[in-house]
């Protein structure tokens, strides 16, 4: 996929978990193409966890595999 698409859909990674995870904040999404091969773009997602007695910070990777709309979580 182009580089418009690859930030649009960042873009709405941010904004699905800031509306449906309230717990979250900081939310930063980053992509880019994966290095294994074409059709695939990784997504590294890092936030902080509202929880007491300290925020936790967290941090994933997601992988989009466009030949068959999969996502991977890792």
């Amino acid at each position: 996929k182009n580089h418009r698409q690859s930030e649009q859909l960042r873009r709405r990674i941010v904004d699905t978990i800031t509306r449906f995870e309230p717990r979250l904040d900081f939310v930063t999404v980053t992509s880019q193409q994966d290095g294994e091969g074409r059709g695939r773009t990784r997504f590294h997602i890092e936030a902080r966890l509202r929880v007491d007695p300290e925020p936790l910070k967290l941090s994933f990777d997601a992988t989009v595999v466009w030949r068959n709309r999969t996502v991977e979580v890792g």
